[in-house]
């Protein structure tokens, strides 16, 4: 069996010609390949890390008779991140092996072009990436739609996960992709924080719980609740409490305050072992 070392381009299909193949480490030519990837171009917003961010699907096909394997490296101009470094899988005969490829541009990015490139060797190809600034806040706008989440723990198995930006992506329903829930049945207290780049005001905030006919609010909701807001000093505040939640909804006022960060501390689950989040939010009323 062979390893094929290639290089794609992020746009597009591309079918990288024998002459431009690298060589095995015994020194025996790889074999071509034929690799696609789609979109042509990516737009981007800066600075909001948990909004859904749109994927390029990275694609390589063997073209020989026989198995091989294919590796390509994968670099982004600065400040740019990926959601890999490389691209690298089995190439059976007559199928194309595909891998998706996130970009994400951190808070501070100056909006305008950058590009990503994948790299074999001494080929190099690139896709051209477009940095928008994030839209100016609007008066009844959420204030954490897309912020950094992080919770103290997170549910994950091999065949469910959960991730802490399911509470901010802006999607109130309750699945796997668009919530958050802890790990460790019956182990309170929890916290889901969510961080702002910039300081906002805010004196209301709706916490939307687990909403679907397997997880009922009323039977697997989260129950108790403290909503707290980081001070100037860096202390974690209550504003807020809840107590005997049993609707999908619940939402806490407060004094307007000013801060970065905003952090649930779950008490209690209505079933008694995890914490669901399915969105945070915060509004200035």
């Amino acid at each position: 069996m062979r390893r094929v070392i290639v290089v794609a381009a992020l746009g597009g299909a591309l079918a990288v010609p024998p002459a431009v193949a690298a060589a095995t480490d015994d020194g025996r030519p790889t074999a071509p390949v034929t690799l696609s990837a789609s979109p042509q171009r990516l737009d981007i917003v800066a600075g909001l890390p948990c909004l859904p961010a749109p994927k390029i699907t990275l694609g390589m096909a063997n073209t020989i008779s026989e198995p091989s394997f294919g590796d390509a490296m994968l670099t982004a101009q600065a400040p740019l991140a990926l959601s890999r470094g490389m691209f690298s899988s089995y190439l059976p005969v007559g199928r194309t092996v595909t891998a998706p490829l996130t970009v994400r541009a951190p808070h501070g990015t100056t909006p305008g072009e950058y590009t990503v490139s994948l790299t074999s060797g001494r080929s190099e190809l690139t896709v051209p990436v477009h940095v928008s600034a994030p839209p100016p806040q609007q008066p009844g706008d959420n204030l954490l739609r897309g912020a950094q989440a992080n919770g103290t723990s997170t549910y994950v198995t091999s065949s469910t996960e959960f991730n802490p930006c399911g509470g901010t992506d802006g999607d109130r329903r309750w699945t796997q992709a668009t919530g958050w829930q802890s790990a460790g049945s019956g182990q309170f207290p929890v916290y889901y924080t969510v961080t702002l780049p910039e300081p906002e005001t805010m004196n209301r905030i709706d916490l939307y719980t687990s909403n679907s006919t397997a997880a009922k609010p009323q039977t697997h909701g989260v129950r108790d609740y403290d909503v707290q807001v980081l001070t100037a000093g860096g202390e974690w505040q209550t504003v807020a409490q809840v107590r005997g939640n049993i609707v999908v909804k619940s939402t806490s006022s407060f004094p307007a305050v000013r801060t970065t960060g905003v952090r649930i501390a779950v008490l209690a689950s209505n079933n008694a072992d995890y914490a669901r989040i399915a969105e945070v939010e915060a509004y200035l009323d």
